[in-house]
């Protein structure tokens, strides 16, 4: 599967699930009405593909995740010892 034709992947029960919590979160903050909700959570039931999941979440506000935590990097002190025996 190329990365051209990600929509006509198979969608999961698990994304089909969170597709759910993303609308009823929708509703919940306003943004569908009580109709419209109906409509896609209908609609839910019969995606098949990720990019029948997309139309039903498109117009809403993707969710926010943080960035990546940054590495961490340690350094590391050259023993003196190490280095007297490299000179000598």
């Amino acid at each position: 599967m190329t990365a051209g034709n990600y929509g006509a992947m198979r969608a999961s029960d698990n994304d089909r699930w969170q597709v759910q919590t993303r609308l009823n979160e929708a509703f919940a903050e306003g943004r569908l009405d009580r109709d419209e909700w109906d409509v896609r959570a209908t609609a839910l039931s019969t995606a098949v593909t990720y990019g029948d999941l997309d139309r039903l979440t498109a117009d809403l506000p993707r969710p926010y995740l943080p960035p990546p935590p940054r590495p961490v990097v340690v350094r590391q002190r050259t023993s003196g010892l190490a280095i007297a025996s490299l000179v000598c």
